[in-house]
């Protein structure tokens, strides 16, 4: 376009002055080298030689600096959820915080903030992003029972029926697999996205049971499936022997595998090593602030934080299991009461300073102080 522009210019005075057989010559340049047709061409050198404005269209700014400040204070409350996650469930949390008194926002700041899209909350947030860090992997193989533990097939569970779940093992030893530390083994329900974790002095057989045991009991559905992986505090008689007693069905992924067990993995990272780092822990202390902790990730993981499933719109494990419909009348109230009780920020304060004594992320225990203030 600029090279037409160019050679029309050049032409421009000229053809206006030319005779007959000079236009003609001309008209037979520029169609020649630009492909215009002798009519579109006789215009342009006919026409005043104006070059067009174009107006750049600016749009108005719609979220202001009042509106970022509620975001990133609701943000951080969140505890830091992306953009596609935390868009949907805007609303409620605003509702959870306000109902605590945790948070006053003037209109129209309230209304702009429960409109903002997920693609507008990671923008305005883009300058706030952290990267953290890598565990060990500590999965040694259990091959005594393997012939017997069958390998979970796409179709062999009922993934829309919550109680299938997915179990894992995390090992707190830092950067040193020797000696005596402690893991943390999680279930995570694939149905509704429900998850708990406890805390073991050892990766041993009985004790990992015991475990599973103390998270079947508290979870507001009964456990119907066990996926895992290949490791041998897993594939052993003691969960086999309680699996069988309890009537439910076992079975594990292939080997090498790891995303047949994405779910449990995801929870690993988002949960575990998110809120207990990677350091070493070994002590009784340790051991006491892990279980305190597992047990205020419980209520905040499982009621006030969205995760995604598919392409279903992100919601709640609380949410989503609340809309299978399974539950029975008793357990929805109970859980509605829990849930009306529950004030996010408080647990979360709690959190922090658990997290504080045990040693990990203690740059994030003053970020509900810091937060900017939005009802001024």
């Amino acid at each position: 376009m600029s090279a037409k522009r160019e050679l029309l210019t050049h032409y421009h005075a000229e053809y206006g002055s030319a005779d007959r057989r000079s236009k003609t010559r001309i008209l037979d340049a520029i169609c020649a080298a630009t492909g215009w047709h002798r009519k579109y061409a006789v215009c342009k050198l006919s026409a005043p030689l104006v070059p067009p404005k174009r107006s750049k269209r600016r749009r108005k700014r719609l979220y202001g600096p009042n509106e970022e400040a509620a975001l990133v204070k609701v943000w951080r409350l969140s505890d830091y959820m992306a953009g596609k996650r935390l868009a949907p469930f805007m609303g409620e949390f605003v509702q959870v915080l306000e109902r605590h008194g945790e948070l006053v926002l003037p209109e129209p700041t309230r209304s702009k903030l429960l409109t903002m899209s997920a693609a507008t909350i990671d923008r305005l947030l883009r300058s706030h992003r952290q990267i953290r860090g890598r565990g060990l992997v500590s999965t040694r193989p259990g091959s005594l029972l393997k012939s017997q533990v069958a390998i979970r097939l796409s179709n062999g569970w009922d993934d829309a029926r919550p109680g299938f779940g997915e179990i894992d093992c995390v090992a707190h030893c830092a950067e040193r697999y020797e000696g005596e530390f402690f893991h943390t083994v999680g279930y995570t329900d694939v149905a509704t996205g429900w998850s708990e974790f406890r805390p073991l002095r050892t990766k041993g057989q009985k004790e990992t049971t015991t475990a599973l045991d103390s998270i079947g009991n508290s979870l507001p559905f009964k456990i119907l499936g066990l996926d895992s992986d290949n490791g041998s505090e897993f594939i052993n008689w003691h969960l086999a022997n309680y699996c069988r007693e309890k009537g439910i069905q076992l079975t594990r992924c292939r080997p090498y595998h790891k995303n047949d067990q994405c779910r449990i993995e995801q929870k690993n990272g988002a949960i575990v090593r998110k809120h207990a780092g990677y350091a070493r822990y070994q002590t009784n202390e340790h051991f006491k602030l892990l279980t305190r902790l597992y047990s205020l990730l419980k209520y905040l993981v499982n009621y006030f934080e969205p995760s995604a499933k598919g392409k279903q719109k992100p919601m709640t494990p609380y949410r989503r299991l609340l809309s299978t419909g399974t539950l029975s009348e008793e357990t929805t109230k109970q859980l509605e009461e829990t849930y009306l009780a529950l004030n996010p920020v408080q647990l979360r304060k709690d959190l922090l300073r658990v997290k504080a004594e045990l040693g990990g992320l203690t740059n994030t225990v003053s970020f509900l102080d810091e937060a900017p203030e939005t009802d001024r």
